[in-house]
Order: C-alpha cells, then structure tokens, then sequence
C-alpha cells in the first residue's frame, strides 16, 4: 500500500467521521421535534415515525448555531480568546439575522442585535432563555485542539453567548465527549469509568454534580423517566441536559436509533438533548451507521454533508502535519 493510499484511506475515515457527527446532530434534532408538544410517548411511537413517514427531519437554531460554528472554523480555524468577537459578529451576521429556524429565544435576541447595534452585551437570564450553549460546541472537535485546549475553546464559545458558568462546564464536558467518541474504536466496547472522569477532568468542579448523578444513573441501567427526574433539574442548571444526552449516548453506545430514543423519551428539552446524542452516536460510529432513513429525510443534508467534509480535510491536514 503507497503512502497516497493511506492518505486515503485516513481520509475517508475522517470523512466519514464528521459526516457522522454533524448529521448525526442535526437528524436527531429533526427527529425529536416531530414529538414536541407530547406530554408521553407510547413504546412503538418513536420507531415508528422515525423509521418511515413523509415528514422530513428539520433541526433547530441550537443545531444552526452549531452548523454555523462548524462552517466558521472550517474557513477560519480555530478560536482563541483574541477571536472570540470575531466569531461572535459572524453568527450574529448569518445564524442570527437568518433566522430560519425554530428555537431561538429572548437572550438570543438581546444578545445579536446588541452585536450588530454595537451596543453592551445584555446579562442573559439563567435559565437561559434560548438556545443551549452547550449544544452547539461539537464542531470544536474535530479541529486539531486537543489536551486542556479543547475544553477551553468550547468554554469560550458558550461565553459567547451567557456568562454562567455551570453553561460553560456544560460547554466544555460536551465538547470532551465528542472528542473522546471520535477517538473511539467503535469496535470495542466503551469504558464508561474512564470515559466520565475524563470529562470531570475537562468540565471542572461546575459540572462535577451533573457527572456524578449521571455515572450512577448509567451504573443502574435508569430508564428515561429516572433520567429526567434526576438530571433535569434547576439545581444543576446547564450541565443537567447535557449529561442527560451523554446518558442516553452510553444507555445504546452501539445503536445510535436506540440511543436518541432514550433521549426523546427524557423529555424536557428534548431536541436539544436528542441532537447531542446523535452527535455522539455519529461521532462513534460514523455517517455508516446511523439509520439510513434518517439522512433521507434530513432537510439540508447535502449541505451539511459538504460542511462535514470540509471540516474533515483541515483535521486530516492537522493530523498529518502534526499541526
């Protein structure tokens, strides 16, 4: 085998890689919005319209915003705190002003017209009332950050948007996980032990709570409604949702449709929760195994896809210069 033959055979991999992520993102989302509204799901519902029907998958401003942050990094790299308004102006001039999608909210609108007017940035609530920071730091992984790096560049993305903290821990335990479930082998089994006190290293003592109740929740194999009584709680504030997506992830680390099932039946905010989930089955797995339905009927895909593969030829160009 020559040296451009593993170039491409890395490559693909890559490709595949970040094909799986962000559709895995942005299905999951789409999926999960086709049952908001529902106070319960009966047990063949979810399989049932998630596996045929006409109804496409349209995912929503928190997976736009990442969308949008993937694109930035695609054309402009990496994000350091000198940069960090640059990105910020971006998303107001296109993520923002577009607004095309359903789930924005009062901070977000505050916040961008605040950037775009030139004036001081308003306090957001906390909750924050639009989208989750967290939800859209994925992209951030498959940049060359690594180490205390990436953690720090998901913390700084999310101040863009709220100066809480507990939102920033979330940032950067979310980010880590896809991280670590791109490095996977999928072919082996996840060590859920390591996994999480690897994401207690990255987060910090603001989502150290969170991570605690959710490595007990995954010990006891809790159903979804466990799930969201015990994580979705104003007591641990940001970091709740996304250790519920991180939950559903390792109750199927192998069944990606298994996995943001379980997320959709957590319920609360349950497409942000399901399209972080299927960021990390995608990540794991790749664009090869998620259902193939699913990037079907997925509004968008094509676009997204060649955002994917864009991402993917700068890390592999990282990767191979060491970069």
């Amino acid at each position: 085998m020559t040296h451009d033959d593993v170039q491409n055979l890395v490559e693909r991999f890559w490709q595949g890689k970040a094909r799986g992520l962000l559709l895995g993102q942005a299905c999951a989302d789409g999926l999960a919005t086709l049952f908001d509204g529902r106070a319960a799901l009966g047990p063949a519902e979810f399989d049932d319209l998630s596996a045929a029907g006409e109804r496409p998958f349209r995912h929503t401003a928190p997976t736009e915003l990442a969308l949008g942050i993937a694109e930035y990094l695609a054309n402009h790299g990496i994000v350091r705190h000198a940069g960090a308004w640059v990105l910020q102006t971006y998303l107001a001039n296109t993520w923002w002003a577009g607004q095309q999608r359903a789930g924005f909210g009062l901070d977000d609108t505050g916040l961008f017209k605040a950037v775009l007017e030139g004036r001081d940035l308003p306090r957001a609530a906390t909750p924050r009332m639009g989208v989750d920071p967290a939800a859209v730091v994925a992209p951030f992984a498959l940049t060359a950050l690594g180490g205390p790096d990436l953690p720090e560049a998901a913390r700084i993305c999310s101040g863009l948007l709220t100066g809480d903290a507990t939102a920033h821990a979330a940032a950067a335990l979310f980010a880590s996980a896809v991280a670590l479930a791109l490095a996977g082998d999928s072919g082996r089994p996840i060590r859920t032990d390591l996994l999480l006190r690897r994401l207690h290293d990255a987060a910090g003592p603001d989502a150290a709570p969170a991570i605690a109740l959710l490595q007990q929740l995954a010990a006891d194999g809790a159903p979804p409604s466990t799930a969201r009584r015990v994580l979705l709680t104003e007591g641990l504030g940001a970091a709740g949702p996304a250790a519920a997506g991180v939950l559903a992830f390792l109750s199927h680390p192998d069944n990606p449709h298994q996995a943001v099932r379980y997320a959709v039946h957590i319920g609360g905010p349950s497409a942000t929760i399901a399209s972080m989930t299927g960021a990390l089955a995608g990540a794991r797995h790749g664009v090869q195994g998620l259902p193939l339905t699913w990037r079907s009927r997925l509004d968008g895909a094509d676009r997204i896809e060649e955002l994917a593969d864009r991402l993917a030829q700068q890390h592999t160009a990282a990767l191979s210069t060491g970069a």
